[in-house]
């Protein structure tokens, strides 16, 4: 299914969350090119909708400030940002 979008350039795009065994499908609604809110998707013939609470807990693994968003290597105590 493709995405669809709104007057406001949100739209909705389809994925499996990849979080366990279970790889429901999921609603991703994406705004500025966020993630601002994840569903079940009821169209998913095997979770038919159906989330776990790891599923809705992925936007705030988006958003941690204590996240990782390059590669780094431990130098002694501290932590180093290097390249890809």
């Amino acid at each position: 299914m493709p995405p669809t979008s709104s007057p406001d350039d949100a739209r909705s795009v389809f994925r499996a969350c990849p979080l366990c065994e279970a790889i429901c499908g999921i609603t991703v609604r994406v705004a500025d090119g966020r993630a601002t809110e994840i569903r079940g998707d009821a169209d998913d013939p095997l979770s038919r909708g159906y989330l776990c609470p790891k599923a809705h807990g992925l936007i705030g693994l988006q958003d941690d400030p204590d996240r990782l968003r390059r590669p780094v290597r431990r130098e002694g105590s501290r932590f180093i940002e290097i390249g890809w």
